[in-house]
């Protein structure tokens, strides 16, 4: 083979350099620096590509906690809760208080007229018994007259 083989201290790396150079160091040299920049492309590709990994395992676990705490609320919804004072509640909680509120209103009315009806009851009764004697009389008189026809 062309080439001798020089052996480390430790002898663990070999190292293998070739005695004659049968090509052109030039074209050698340019195929050294296409490579390289080959290598650095390669590089930069995998750079980018672990920092996307990196973000998309970020927008994974931003999603996994999004999925734990939706499911945690679900759950915690579809349990039965306590009684809380939502804005619901609070109108019909007010329409009770002024459906009692009129309720009473209406009653207190009820109340007076049945006093007006009271008194004028007494008013009538009152008048009857002032002048009944009179009116039962006249009645009286009629009612004995149509029998006696």
């Amino acid at each position: 083979m062309g080439s001798r083989l020089v052996h480390s201290l430790s002898n663990d790396i070999t190292k293998i350099t070739p005695k004659n150079i049968p090509q052109d160091k030039e074209r050698l040299y340019e195929e050294t620096l296409h490579l390289k920049q080959h290598i650095n492309t390669l590089r930069e590709e995998n750079l980018k590509l672990k920092t996307k990994i990196s973000n998309l395992e970020k927008e994974a676990s931003k999603f996994e906690k999004m999925i734990q705490e939706n499911n945690a609320s679900y759950f915690r919804d579809a349990q039965p809760s306590k009684p809380n004072e939502t804005h619901l509640s609070m109108t019909l909680k007010q329409n009770v208080k002024e459906l009692r509120a009129d309720l009473k209103k209406k009653e207190d009315e009820l109340e007076e007229i049945k006093k007006v009806l009271k008194y004028t009851k007494i008013q009538e009764l009152q008048v009857i018994l002032k002048f009944g004697g009179a009116f039962e009389t006249h009645s009286l008189i009629g009612t004995i007259q149509s029998f006696s026809r």
